[in-house]
């Protein structure tokens, strides 16, 4: 399982497939039984429209 970010014909050319969130992290948990990380909320900024990523 590769988690590509980004859909493309290329990989659709190697049998890719998009699949939702929660069975990617269901795919996941069933290898590794260490907790997942959970996605942080998106905020808007001040109406501009930025969303901040969070520094790591």
């Amino acid at each position: 399982m590769i988690d590509c970010q980004v859909y493309t014909s290329y990989l659709a050319s190697f049998g890719g497939r998009e699949i939702p969130f929660a069975d990617f992290s269901a795919c996941l948990r069933q290898y590794n039984p260490q907790s997942l990380p959970q996605p942080p909320e998106p905020r808007l900024l001040a109406g501009n429209g930025v969303v901040p990523l969070p520094i790591t």
